[in-house]
């Protein structure tokens, strides 16, 4: 019976032929790990994933002579590479959440490889975007709801976000105060990004003499 399923463009309709295994490949039993990726390919770009068996993705590895630890390293990869594709407009649809349910199926993915793959793609397109957000070492609140968004629309965990959030926070903060050390002056601007980043850290303003309103490690404690 036909199953009825949303059409999603295949994510490895650019991935380049299989090239035959040669003869001494076949003879001495060497794989070819670069042909049985293409040939995955070209499986999967023929025939939806719902209509691959993990029999036929076995085959494969085997005529290719790919198998053990390298033959799961590839399954992996061929995850990867379909996730990234669907990625890359920075958000997965239901028709592509689903292509990459049945693709996980036919090629007999666990829970680790599939969010390995996921983290392995998605973590570094956040990064991306949070870096460039605090390239004016600041970070305002359309910004943050922008990325947030970002971070939902990539399937991510806000743990893992939240410790980008802070990195690139504290990179930020750095290069102010250095700013700061270098002319002996803050600012009022610049006090007030270092508290803003101050925030986004989970950090208050120290309220000693000499402390107020700051930020600056001589006064900075963290959030209790």
């Amino acid at each position: 019976m036909d199953v009825e399923r949303d059409r999603v463009p295949s994510p490895f309709s650019q991935s380049p032929a299989s090239e035959p295994r040669s003869w001494i490949k076949r003879a001495f039993g060497i794989s070819s790990r670069i042909s049985a990726a293409g040939a995955l390919a070209h499986l999967f770009t023929a025939r939806d994933p719902g209509d691959v068996s993990p029999v036929d993705v076995s085959n494969v590895l085997d005529h290719y002579g790919v198998r053990g630890p390298a033959a799961r390293d590839l399954l992996v990869e061929v995850f990867t590479n379909a996730l990234a594709a669907f990625i890359a407009d920075d958000e997965v649809s239901e028709a592509e959440l689903d292509y990459l349910h049945r693709l996980r199926s036919a090629l007999s993915l666990s829970d680790t490889e599939v969010e390995s793959a996921h983290k392995r793609v998605a973590l570094p397109r956040l990064e991306q975007a949070i870096e460039a957000a605090y390239d004016d070492n600041d970070l305002t609140d359309e910004e943050a709801a922008r990325l947030d968004r970002l971070r939902d629309r990539l399937m991510l965990d806000p743990a893992d976000a939240k410790a980008l959030y802070a990195k690139y926070a504290t990179e930020a903060a750095q290069r102010v105060l250095r700013r700061v050390t270098e002319d002996g002056m803050l600012s009022p601007w610049e006090q007030k990004m270092l508290d803003s980043l101050g925030a986004r850290l989970g950090l208050v303003p120290n309220r000693r003499p000499g402390c107020e309103e700051s930020i600056l490690p001589e006064c900075r404690r963290t959030r209790p």
